[in-house]
């Protein structure tokens, strides 16, 4: 019998194994060591999910705490390979939680936590998927399957190239919970840069901007926002605080920026500089006022997240992260973006990009893992999905996104009061379990 089912105990060992994760913050650290080279929690956080997995029976290969590697089945040049890939890292808490963010809460059917939907609970859920299928010997013996446990999804995926250099041998074909229900088959590309203004001797007698900090990360909509000014010739500085609504950069129009709101409320009540070289540049998520706005039928709207500002001397930063359509080339998107913020003064700063990818609807691997879907939930109607978001789909060669987030449910990856709900974890446990298998067979 091929069903996933999980009986009471193994139900409360999973949420156990959850809230264990969860517990553990594995945000990123520069203080970097021998096996962490993103931070002891993240390292603690990998070694946790690699214990679980020998305590199943899975044979494991920490990569020098870059990546994990969980195999169960055959291994050799011959064996077709099914890979899932997840990550233990997480962003950083943020402002707005109504419980801790690092004690998980279960409360009303939901696990509370910053990483319960985005990426632990996947991760965990497809452990014991993998657990179920090697109990039941349900892989053929020229299959094998690979969970990959990233370290460094949440920032630059310093974590691929390292494993991708020391790998014995990559998955065939892959699959990626860490996005939604049905399956993502496109992927925007994504652009990280930093705008850079450096401003110019003070003008006399103004009011103008001492200090300024906000946000948590370039890929986080900024809830906060800080700026101190000063009058010239005076001490005494004056406090300004915008709040706004934090979210995920993939669908930064779900949020309130507060950086955004910040300079707004700068250009009308000083004449500081900055804030009149932004002037409506960042009004909005699409990069219309800017000048650099686009769109195509697979994809939809290009989105803009302006993440986070400081000061840093004479000059004032902003990270920022652009989704663009598949279908467009990075050059174009980076020359409008040059050309929009250049002429206002705006040094822009390459950080990192990561091409789209694209899966027609009618591809093997497409209509398989849609089969399942369809098969396993009764839902009809769902079609594959366009997003915004940076899954590790783009790490390997064909691999798409997979779950874990249901149609029917929000998704509050990155936001506070982040959650999964339990019977959502385990309906994803099972749809993960059916496409290990179908994938076995089909080989797409």
């Amino acid at each position: 019998m091929r069903k996933f089912h999980m009986n009471q105990e193994e139900r409360e060992a999973l949420l156990r194994d959850v809230k264990a994760l969860v517990e553990i913050p594995t945000v990123y650290s520069q203080e970097s060591s021998p096996g962490a080279p993103f931070g002891k929690e993240v390292a603690k956080g990998l070694e946790f999910v690699l214990e679980l997995a020998q305590s199943f029976g899975f044979e494991t290969k920490n990569y020098d705490g870059y990546m994990g590697e969980i195999t169960i089945g055959q291994r050799g040049s011959e064996t077709f390979t099914v890979g899932i890939l997840c990550h233990v890292d997480v962003v950083a808490a943020g402002e707005g939680w109504e419980t801790p963010p690092f004690e998980a809460l279960l409360k009303e059917g939901k696990l509370y936590g910053r990483g319960s939907s985005d990426d632990k609970g996947p991760l965990i859920g497809t452990l014991y998927a993998m657990k179920h299928i090697q109990e039941k010997s349900l892989l053929p013996e020229d299959v094998s399957v690979k969970l990959l446990v990233g370290t460094n999804e949440e920032e630059l995926w310093q974590d691929i190239p390292y494993y991708l250099d020391h790998a014995e041998q990559l998955p065939d074909v892959s699959i990626v919970p860490d996005a939604f229900f049905p399956l993502i088959n496109c992927e925007k590309g994504l652009y990280d840069f930093d705008l850079v203004y450096r401003r110019r001797e003070k003008p006399s007698g103004s009011l103008i901007i001492e200090e300024i900090h906000g946000g948590s990360g370039r890929n986080v909509v900024p809830a906060e926002c800080i700026c101190r000014l000063k009058q010239e010739g005076e001490e005494n500085l004056i406090e300004l605080k915008t709040t706004g609504k934090s979210a995920h950069a993939m669908a930064p129009e779900k949020g309130e920026n507060a950086i955004r709101q910040m300079i707004r409320c700068l250009a009308l009540t000083t004449e500081d500089e900055f804030a009149a070289a932004c002037g409506t540049l960042l009004d909005d998520y699409y990069g219309e006022a800017a000048g650099f706005a686009c769109e195509d039928a697979e994809s939809g709207k290009l989105t803009c997240n302006f993440g986070t500002i400081r000061t840093e001397g004479d000059c004032i930063q902003l990270e920022c992260n652009v989704r663009y359509p598949a279908s467009l080339p990075f050059e174009t998107i980076e020359a409008q973006i040059k050309k929009a913020f250049s002429p206002a003064g705006f040094q822009v700063e390459y950080v990192d990009k990561l091409p789209p990818i694209y899966f027609p609807k009618d591809s093997l691997l497409v209509k398989t893992l849609m089969e399942v879907y369809r098969r396993c939930t009764g839902d009809m109607e769902s079609q594959p999905l366009s997003m915004g978001g940076a899954t590790y789909a783009r790490a390997i060669p064909k691999a798409v996104g997979f779950g874990a987030i249901l149609p029917h449910e929000e998704e509050v990856a990155h936001e506070p009061n982040e959650f999964i709900a339990v019977e959502s974890l385990l309906q994803a446990a099972e749809l993960i379990y059916e496409a290990i298998l179908a994938l076995s067979a089909k080989r797409p």
